[in-house]
């Protein structure tokens, strides 16, 4: 019996020294997916602080730290590709950062890595090991958990984002320089002008009115108008008749006012930059709620082209 105890003993020894030596002093790991999301559109918001809360996976438990799997960390400073934290595992602090980098046009690196010096102490060292194994463990849930919302372009971009082919080929516009930002009865009174034209010229519509505010020197505003119609009018000025090329445009609908459609057509052209798109033309809103009839601008909706070639 003594001796048997004896051999378990000197088993249970031989791999507890083996199983050191096998520990490096110094670790350096990283975990990484691939998550179907630009890495620009990731970086953005990962260095957006008033966004943390929202794709962080687990809780805020206050400004600077987050907690997952009932370990906390805490977000010291930003770094080029991300976050550096700081958080436990077990009594030692470890220096973790969470951090994207580009995989392809549309897909980006997703990492969490860190650097730890192990102790020279032999209990210490193998309790940090099986410590830092948890550790690992939450980065792959974590990674998993906060996939779903990156790839939805609803988070990353305000908006899903189609792309698709030209269909309406030519319209009437209205072009008109003012000298304020307009307001909504400046602009559908030009909307207005431009029905009545195409109805005197025996035309019809074929799709809601279009609209392109740009902000010109002097803070004027230059504003231009169009309404798609089935079949060539007739142009006369001040109407004058525009073709659109049959190519590709980015499509993508939004619900709010002028800011929120503001914000929107700013994230359909980073959408457009970060997809490596060029644009052939000026991007457009299409007035699908009609404005004067909807008071509340929190139901009215846009739909944001963005011409491209593809």
């Amino acid at each position: 019996m003594k001796r048997l105890l004896l051999f378990a003993f000197t088993l249970v020894l031989v791999a507890a020294v083996v199983f050191y030596f096998r520990i490096p002093q110094k670790e350096s790991y990283s975990y990484k997916t691939v998550f179907r999301c630009t890495n620009n559109a990731a970086m953005r918001l990962l260095h957006d602080s008033t966004q943390w809360k929202n794709w962080w996976a687990g809780k805020q438990e206050s400004n600077l730290m987050y907690s997952f799997n009932h370990r906390n960390y805490r977000f010291q400073q930003m770094t080029l590709p991300g976050i550096e934290t700081r958080t436990l595992a077990g009594t030692d602090s470890v220096t973790a950062y969470f951090q994207t980098f580009p995989y392809n046009v549309d897909s980006a690196y997703f990492e969490w890595s860190y650097a730890f010096a192990y102790s020279s102490n032999p209990v210490t060292k193998i309790r940090q090991h099986l410590q830092l194994r948890s550790l690992k463990k939450d980065f792959k849930q974590f990674l998993a958990a906060v996939k779903p919302f990156f790839e939805d372009e609803q988070n990353t971009y305000g908006m899903r984002v189609e792309t698709q082919r030209v269909k309406d080929s030519t319209l009437i516009s209205l072009k008109k320089t003012f000298d304020h930002y307009p307001d909504t009865e400046e602009v559908y009174s030009m909307v207005t002008a431009v029905k009545n034209y195409i109805k005197a010229k025996g035309g019809e519509e074929s799709n809601a009115p279009m609209l392109n505010i740009f902000s010109a020197l002097n803070s004027q505003y230059d504003v231009m108008v169009g309404i798609p119609t089935k079949a060539d009018v007739a142009e006369e000025a001040p109407f004058i008749r525009k073709k659109m090329i049959l190519g590709y445009i980015l499509v993508g609908d939004v619900k709010g006012g002028i800011a929120t459609v503001a914000a929107a057509e700013k994230r359909m052209a980073d959408y457009a930059f970060d997809h490596q798109r060029t644009a052939p033309a000026i991007p457009f809103q299409s007035l699908i709620t009609d404005r004067m009839q909807e008071k509340d601008t929190s139901n009215w909706i846009t739909r944001i082209y963005y011409p491209v070639l593809y």
